[in-house]
């Protein structure tokens, strides 16, 4: 593979327990690598549960040329200005269908919805599980929270519903709406908390990957990921790599394992495959 075809290829990264070390960090190493690698012109992404909001605190140091995937494949955004370049989103009876499921199985969610074009989340301040206090104790600074009562969840333009609870109530809600939406349920790499998400149908990071590949005309995909919901895109991919702390599932699916997130697997893989390759000093 000579430099020329490298730039045919796109590659990208999941963020949590895979670019991002235990720290939810890039580190020193990963932060220059990619970013010399970039300018030298690998055509390099990523593809993130998180929203822009906190995916931009935690990669501000990456120089990117490429729109970067959020929200688990709801969203590809400019990553300079913010502009959605594509966008999934409820219709009001979709939206109405998945907040009855949700409480019919005593779980409520996180509703994340733009409100005229501001992006927000809403949740229902007289019923809050454990997980949900600790993630809203870390973000009382976020302007994006908006409490609220039950009745006024699916205020505004619907995209994704987030909820942390037990296992146990989660796992039936997920099997209950698998079928029709995009359904990720996955524990926390750095809390253990259990997530579940759920998104329009094709709302995954595949269908993101896709629509980027077709939009910059890439012959080729490369992806990385740890966790269950980077499935999607490894099933699409032409190369898939799992970092060595990943799950079992997404190893087994891989292409082949590199080192770990802590060990900046992803950056040291592709300046490896450039030197290799490109010839890259």
């Amino acid at each position: 593979m000579d430099r020329e075809k490298l730039k045919k290829t796109l590659f990208v990264s999941d963020l949590d327990g895979t670019l991002l070390n235990r720290e939810q960090a890039l580190s020193e190493y990963t932060q220059k690598t990619l970013n010399r690698l970039i300018q030298e012109g690998l055509p390099f992404t990523y593809a993130t549960a998180r929203s822009l909001t906190t995916a931009r605190e935690v990669t501000a140091g990456l120089d990117l040329k490429l729109p970067v995937i959020v929200y688990n494949g709801a969203f590809v955004k400019d990553s300079a200005s913010g502009e959605s370049v594509m966008a999934r989103q409820f219709s009001p009876h979709e939206k109405g269908e998945i907040l009855a499921q949700h409480l019919t199985h005593g779980v409520y969610p996180r509703v994340y919805a733009l409100h005229a074009e501001e992006e927000k989340f809403s949740y229902a301040i007289e019923h809050l599980s454990e997980g949900t206090k600790a993630y809203l104790a870390k973000r009382r600074e976020d302007r994006r929270a908006r409490p609220t009562t039950e009745d006024r969840l699916l205020d505004g333009d619907v995209f994704c519903f987030s909820s942390i609870d037990d296992y146990d109530k989660l796992l039936p809600l997920y099997n209950a709406l698998k079928a029709t939406y995009h359904a990720v349920l996955y524990r926390d790499p750095y809390t253990s908390d259990y997530w579940l998400e759920i998104l329009p149908r094709f709302a995954t990071k595949a269908d993101a990957v896709l629509s980027l590949k077709e939009l910059y005309g890439f012959e080729s995909v490369v992806v990385f990921g740890d966790e269950k919901n980077d499935l999607s895109m490894f099933a699409m991919a032409d190369e898939c790599y799992a970092v060595s702390n990943a799950n079992e599932d997404v190893k087994r699916a891989a292409s082949g394992v590199i080192a770990s997130n802590d060990s900046d697997g992803v950056a040291a893989y592709l300046f490896s495959r450039c030197e290799q390759h490109c010839d890259t000093k």
